[in-house]
């Protein structure tokens, strides 16, 4: 009889365990895309902090060559959709005026 108890308790605990391993799971995939955002965006901050006047996108691309051309232009737009960086130019003749 004690047997059967100590299986069921033992079993209980086992699903516990892996409920909460599955919520933490469920928690970290969902704070990583988080994390990166504001890790891409503090690196490319600390890049355009060092320069002066103008900005072009390949300047950021030559001063965070590890971040994709794709996510330094999604946080250069969402630099300028916050007011932080104006945009001048158009096409390849583009470039960002960094605000104070």
């Amino acid at each position: 009889m004690g047997d059967a108890k100590d299986y069921y308790i033992k079993k209980m605990l086992l699903n516990i365990s892996l409920m909460i391993t599955q919520l933490c799971l469920r928690i970290w995939l969902n704070l990583i895309p988080l994390i990166l955002t504001i890790t891409i965006l503090g690196l490319v901050k600390k890049a355009l902090d060092m320069k002066l006047g103008k900005v072009t996108k390949s300047d950021v691309v030559k001063m965070c060559p590890l971040l994709s051309l794709s996510s330094i232009e999604k946080v250069l737009a969402r630099m300028v959709e916050e007011g932080k960086l104006e945009k001048g130019g158009s096409g390849k003749n583009s470039f960002y005026i960094i605000k104070l």
